[in-house]
C-alpha cells in the first residue's frame, strides 16, 4: 500500500486589505477522519444561564448520517470540570436520522453551585458529547464553556457576573513582530498575558476572525473578546463567513460581543449599510441569542 498525499495550493496573488493580512497557510491545520454517523463541524452549541445557585446548561447537538440508509442512534451528554470530574448526570436522547441528513437534539443539564468564569478566575467546564449506534460509540467530542453573565445597562454600564467594571480594551492585529501572521500558540499566550499585566481586560480581534489559539488563550487566561468579521456584507460569501464565525466561536466563554464591521467607509452611513447590518444582527440572534452585536 502507498501513502495518500494531500496537496493544498494557496493563491495569494490578489490584493486584499489596506493593512498587512498575511497570505498562505499561517494557522494550524488539522485533518479529521469521521465515521459515517458523526457530529459535523460546529455541531455542538452549549450555553449556560445562571439561576441562583445553579447553572442551567443547554446542549444542542447535531448528528450527520452518511451511511447510505436511515439510522437509529443516540446522543449522550454530561458535564465535567477541568480535572475531569463528572459534574452532572448523563442525559441520553434517541433520534432517527435519514441518509445524508442532519438530526438535532436539545438537552438541558443542571450544574449545581458552578464556579464562574471571570477575569481573575477563568473557570471552565467541558460538555462531553457522545454519539452511539447499537450501543457502540461512533463519535465523541468535548466542548469547553464557561458559566458567566455579561450585562449592558444604559445607566450602570457594563457588568460581568453582576460586578460593574470598565471595559479596557485593545485593538490587536493578528500579526506579530518577527513572525508576520504565522503566530505560534506560545506567542499568542505570551501576548495576552502581557496585555493582562498592562491592565487590559478586553481583546478586539482587529480586523479578522481570530485564530483558535487566540480564543483558547482568552478563555484560559481571563480576557474578554470582541469577535470581528473581516468585511461586512450579505452576499453568499460574506454572510457565510459571518455565520461560520458565530458557529465556530459561540461556545467560547471569553466572547462578550460580536463585531459586525469596522471602518466600512463605503456603506456605514448609507441606507444600504443599515439594511446589511440589520440582516447580520437578525442572523446573529438566530445562531447565538446569548450575546449582542456592535459595529
Amino acid at each position: 500500500s502507498k501513502d495518500n498525499v494531500i496537496v493544498v495550493r494557496v493563491d495569494a496573488s490578489q490584493y486584499e486589505g489596506w493593512f498587512y493580512e498575511g497570505a498562505g497557510i499561517y494557522r494550524n491545520v488539522s485533518l479529521e477522519t469521521l465515521n459515517p454517523v458523526h457530529i459535523p463541524e460546529y455541531g455542538v452549541y452549549v450555553s449556560a444561564n445562571l439561576e441562583q445557585s445553579k447553572a442551567l446548561v443547554n446542549a444542542q447537538t447535531s448528528v450527520k448520517n452518511q451511511e447510505g440508509k436511515t439510522v437509529e442512534c443516540a446522543v449522550v451528554s454530561y458535564v465535567i470540570d477541568s480535572k475531569g470530574t463528572k459534574m452532572t448526570k448523563s442525559f441520553t436522547e434517541k433520534l432517527t436520522v435519514k441518509n445524508n441528513e442532519i438530526g438535532k437534539v436539545s438537552q438541558n443539564l443542571s450544574l449545581k453551585n458552578p464556579e464562574l468564569w471571570g477575569l481573575d478566575s477563568p473557570n471552565l467546564y467541558r460538555l462531553v458529547s457522545i454519539v452511539k449506534k447499537n450501543g457502540i460509540t461512533t463519535d465523541s467530542t468535548q466542548t469547553e464553556f464557561g458559566v458567566r453573565t455579561f450585562n449592558y445597562d444604559s445607566e450602570k454600564g457594563f457588568s460581568l457576573n453582576g460586578k460593574s467594571m470598565k471595559v479596557k480594551g485593545m485593538c490587536v492585529h493578528q500579526d506579530h513582530a518577527g513572525v508576520g501572521s504565522a503566530v505560534p500558540d506560545d506567542l499568542v499566550f505570551y501576548r495576552i498575558k502581557l496585555l493582562k499585566e498592562m491592565g487590559v481586560n478586553a481583546y478586539r480581534c482587529s480586523h479578522n476572525p481570530p485564530s483558535k489559539s487566540v480564543l483558547e488563550a482568552c478563555d484560559k487566561l481571563g480576557m474578554m473578546v470582541l469577535d470581528e468579521i473581516r468585511v461586512i456584507g450579505t452576499g453568499a460569501e460574506y454572510l457565510g463567513q459571518f455565520e461560520k464565525l458565530i458557529l465556530r466561536d459561540r461556545n467560547h466563554a471569553s466572547i462578550m460581543l460580536w463585531s459586525l464591521g469596522n471602518e466600512e467607509t463605503g456603506v456605514q452611513n448609507t441606507d444600504l449599510g443599515r439594511r446589511m447590518a440589520h440582516t447580520l444582527v437578525q442572523r446573529q440572534r438566530e445562531l447565538d441569542p446569548s450575546r449582542l452585536s456592535t459595529y
